[in-house]
């Protein structure tokens, strides 16, 4: 797979769920009488899908032709020959690819109850693919074009996706030839080294289902104990040292249970998954 120098993986997946967390907040709050998606932006969640290609390809060819004459330059015959001509070679390829889909949802990036993250490095690599991508932009301009008045609220938008690509290409090729009275030596060698790699981020609508009611057995009805009798309330008077009742020892407050993230429900990801396939397969067809 690619190094860490055109694939940096950490870089790409910080950045982008940064300006997702960015992108989202700048709806949290939106002006009166603007449209938007139902539940959106806390309850969407987003998948993040990298899908890197690596092409190599290594050549290498040579070849000896040449002309002999006969014994004296007064005879018109000759001849010529060529030794694996046009050139005898080598041709290497190889291929590798991956693929990995990362979930986050809306409202764990836009809890305050949870850790924020820490965006500082997010843009410390010169990588294309951890460089601002517009994310907010497209948000604001499919929103705005549900809004139109001339619409009258008849039109919403569903399956948003965004992608980006990025493809890294280094070849080189050389030959040499070598002349002698006899003939000619030739040799060439070339080949390259190719990164593709293609970035998609799907969106979908996330309802978290109602926590179901758990149904604890019924407790036995309470029932009064004997009476104490009068031994008893005797030896509790004349005990020596007085009978005294055990403390009541205060048990320690629990403290509150700390916020955990609610993570994306498997529906969501069924969804997203779906939606990302159908990215994919438009890519290839694009990059036939």
């Amino acid at each position: 797979m690619a190094p860490d120098i055109s694939l940096p993986l950490k870089a790409i997946v910080l950045h982008a769920t940064c300006e997702l967390r960015d992108a989202l907040a700048a709806f949290k709050d939106p002006p009166p009488g603007q449209y938007l998606p139902p539940r959106f932006p806390e309850h969407w969640s987003m998948s993040i899908q990298l899908t890197p290609k690596v092409d190599t390809d290594f050549n290498a060819r040579a070849g000896l032709t040449g002309t002999t004459k006969g014994p004296s330059d007064k005879k018109t015959y000759f001849n010529t020959f060529s030794v694996v001509g046009p050139g005898a070679g080598v041709d290497i390829k190889s291929w590798k690819n991956g693929a990995v889909t990362y979930y986050v949802s809306g409202h764990d990036l836009l809890n305050p109850a949870l850790p924020p993250i820490d965006c500082t490095d997010a843009r410390s690599t010169l990588h294309a693919l951890a460089q601002d991508f517009g994310i907010h932009d497209w948000l604001r301009r499919l929103i705005d074009s549900a809004n139109q008045n001339e619409l009258n609220g008849l039109v919403t938008f569903d399956k948003p996706t965004f992608g980006a690509q990025l493809t890294i290409r280094l070849d080189g090729a050389g030959n040499f030839t070598y002349n002698f009275p006899l003939g000619t030596n030739f040799g060439n060698v070339g080949g390259w080294y190719e990164v593709d790699e293609i970035l998609s981020i799907a969106f979908t609508p996330d309802p978290k289902p109602a926590p179901e009611a758990v149904q604890f057995p019924a407790l036995p009805p309470k029932t009064k104990g004997p009476p104490l009798s009068e031994n008893f309330t005797t030896f509790r008077e004349n005990a020596n040292p007085p009978f005294r009742p055990a403390p009541r020892i205060r048990q320690p407050r629990r403290a509150a249970p700390a916020a955990v993230p609610q993570g994306v429900s498997p529906e969501a990801k069924s969804r997203l998954d779906s939606q990302q396939l159908e990215q994919t397969l438009r890519n290839l067809q694009f990059n036939r």
